[in-house]
């Protein structure tokens, strides 16, 4: 069996380059240290195939790392990340990043829940989250069990609190269609919304807004050839779609 010489191994910014007899080859320090790599030193060929699967491994590893530096990651995106960066025989890094604890799907789920709870987002929202970055659903399941339905409800309730602020000048109606989408769009099941929509304290400072909109349609429907019977079905059935109510655009037509 041939044997393998080491002709220099030379320091790098983030590697060593190593020249053997037989190839070139960038070495982690690790691997510098773990089997004493240095000039004219000789291996069998057996054990510098051993050398070169560690190294390998141990570049994998640490790609990782440094992945995992832009944020915590499942172990499918793992497997995804090291994929994409040409390693096929993934499982000896995957195995060493779970025993030194840097893959722990569960562990993910439950912070995840913690952290989009407060940003108050809903369960929906969450558990979508957990999917896009292949969380296994019973992980994401036990890890829901965080997010009770009182919490969501309370929950919800602080964000419509806080919408309902802002919205006073529009009609109710407009109101609760406005927070209805926003309480969607943020992940909250569609009872605990109806419930919280229900239970809302609204107030309706909308008359000098309808005054104004019922001006501009005027004037917009004044150069159309059309009836005034036409002119004013038209005015009223568009104040209804933003909101207001019949029995209010009564009382300035």
């Amino acid at each position: 069996m041939s044997n393998v010489k080491i002709i220099s191994v030379e320091a790098k910014k983030s590697y060593y380059l190593v020249t053997t007899s037989i190839n070139d080859y960038k070495f982690d320090e690790d691997t510098i240290v773990k089997y004493e790599v240095f000039n004219d030193k000789v291996y069998e060929k057996k054990e510098f195939d051993k050398i070169i699967k560690y190294n390998e491994e141990q570049i994998a590893f640490n790609k990782v790392i440094r992945y995992l530096g832009y944020g915590p990651r499942s172990k499918l995106e793992i497997i995804k990340y090291l994929k994409d960066k040409g390693i096929d025989n993934y499982k000896p890094t995957l195995k060493k990043l779970i025993e030194y604890g840097y893959i722990n799907d569960e562990k993910l789920a439950c912070d995840l829940v913690n952290y989009y709870m407060e940003l108050k987002k809903g369960p929906l929202y969450i558990l979508k989250k957990m999917d896009e970055k292949g969380i296994d659903e019973s992980i994401r399941q036990k890890a829901m069990a965080i997010y009770d339905k009182d919490s969501e409800i309370e929950i919800c309730y602080l964000v419509s609190q806080k919408e309902l602020e802002h919205l006073s000048k529009y009609p109710i109606r407009k109101q609760k269609t406005t927070i209805y989408s926003k309480l969607q769009a943020k992940g909250f099941s569609s009872d605990v919304v109806r419930l919280t929509i229900d239970k809302l304290d609204y107030i309706d400072d909308s008359l000098d807004n309808l005054k104004k909109d019922y001006e501009k349609l005027l004037a917009k429907v004044s150069k159309k050839d059309i009836s005034e019977a036409e002119k004013k079905s038209y005015v009223i059935e568009r104040l209804m779609a933003k909101g207001y109510e019949y029995k209010v655009i009564k009382t300035i037509l």
